[in-house]
């Protein structure tokens, strides 16, 4: 009586007549060897077992490819090459040693994947009609995730990796390898892993950068001297006006050599912006050189822009470039109350109902005494502090310079302010 024929056209292992013992479920049995079966021939060769089990994945330790060849010896019990649902089921023993339930969880997915790149490769025509995986096309697949990515490998790199791998999916050394479909399926996983590894430490690093960048950008809020840059200067003033002090910026903005040749790029903020500045170092040489104004008259422009940020709600903005203003002389109840340089006092009066009860109502009556009765000015009648009013003072004395010209000659009260060195952006 002939023997009986196992799935796929093959002899049942195992001595004649005598049926394989089967040691684990149809349903695992069947899964188990599509996943080997990756060409859907009937049976499993060598090349399809080592797919599985020389690959490594979480939990799991790949095997050398010679216990592969002696497993395969093994489980191949009529010699002919090929493994049969019989022989797979009659070593099921054997190949849970080897921790394949572990490898056919980890490697289903990705013998798919490998699967579906493989139909995409031959779809394409990078795999001609002797359906071998060739070093052609392994540059094509390396440039293409290249092209995504960016540049994965060096133009040394690139010659010696795809050697390598090309040896490492073959177990062939010489110039031309070539690779089968079950080759391939068991390689590609690796060089998936390579891929997304890459992408992981290239998107790592933007991230690493992109942290490194916000920390340099991020102003410094401590010490005697703060610093920011340019654009985060209103953080930098919130901050100091949160913590009860008027900010002093100390501008170093400008370009090298190039202090004292006209506006740096943050008096140029402000005075193309909505808020009310003034010159100060401007304003002394109109009083004291050139006579041009009276000092009366300087107090009165200092005042009306003052009065125009009680109004608007924008900085009060003195402008002091590399002068020393006289402080001292300017500051006056009817025309620049010392409150204004003192954050809490102005926050206190931003909190008042009425400007009456606030340390700003005698500068608004002696506005409103001097014109008369003669329509109010541009900012129009004011009845309460805004709040988003700012007192805040610019020097451009260097950051090692400020003190040593400021604290003794301006008039300035030191300690309602906070010094900010403001940088450019690049």
């Amino acid at each position: 009586m002939a023997p009986k024929k196992a799935a796929g056209g093959k002899t049942a292992g195992g001595k004649a007549g005598k049926p394989a013992k089967q040691a684990v479920s149809e349903a695992d049995l069947k899964r188990a060897f599509d996943i080997f079966d990756t060409d859907k021939d009937g049976c499993i060769s060598k090349d399809e077992l080592k797919a599985v089990l020389m690959r490594a994945g979480p939990g799991l330790t790949p095997m050398s490819d010679e216990k592969v060849e002696s497993l395969f010896t093994t489980l191949d019990t009529n010699s002919d090459g090929h493994l049969s649902v019989d022989e797979l089921s009659a070593g099921w023993s054997k190949l849970m040693i080897a921790d394949t339930e572990v490898a056919l969880k980890a490697t289903e997915a990705d013998i798919a994947a490998a699967k579906a790149k493989w139909d995409q490769l031959v779809a394409e025509g990078k795999i001609k009609e002797d359906g071998k995986f060739k070093k052609a096309t392994m540059g094509a697949v390396m440039r293409a995730e290249s092209e995504e990515w960016g540049q994965i490998w060096s133009d040394n790199e690139y010659a010696s990796y795809l050697k390598e791998q090309m040896e490492v999916m073959t177990g062939d050394s010489g110039r031309n390898p070539e690779a089968s479909q079950a080759q391939f399926i068991a390689w590609w996983p690796t060089f998936v892993k390579y891929v997304t590894d890459f992408k992981a430490a290239a998107e790592a690093e933007v991230a690493a950068a992109a942290a490194a960048k916000a920390a340099a950008d991020k102003p410094k809020y401590e010490g005697k001297l703060w610093e920011c840059k340019l654009s985060k200067l209103p953080d930098a003033i919130e901050a100091a006006f949160g913590g009860g002090k008027t900010p002093l910026l100390v501008d170093v903005t400008y370009a090298e050599g190039e202090k004292d040749s006209g506006f740096s790029p943050l008096e140029t903020f402000y005075s193309y912006s909505s808020h009310s500045f003034v010159e100060m170092k401007k304003l002394i040489v109109q009083v004291s050189m050139k006579k041009e104004k009276t000092l009366e008259e300087a107090k009165t422009e200092v005042r009306n822009q003052l009065l125009a940020s009680l109004k608007t709600g924008g900085h009060f903005v003195l402008l002091c470039s590399n002068g020393v203003p006289p402080f001292d002389k300017y500051i006056d109840e009817l025309f620049l109350p010392a409150e204004a340089f003192d954050a809490v006092a102005l926050r206190t009066a931003i909190g008042t109902e009425k400007i009456e009860d606030t340390p700003f109502a005698k500068v608004v009556a002696s506005e409103v005494n001097e014109r008369g009765g003669k329509p109010p000015p541009p900012w129009g009648t004011i009845l309460n502090v805004d709040s988003k009013t700012r007192t805040v003072v610019v020097t451009k004395f260097l950051p090692e310079q400020y003190e040593e010209f400021l604290i003794e000659n301006s008039g300035l009260p030191w300690d309602k302010l906070q010094a900010i060195k403001v940088v450019a952006e690049n």
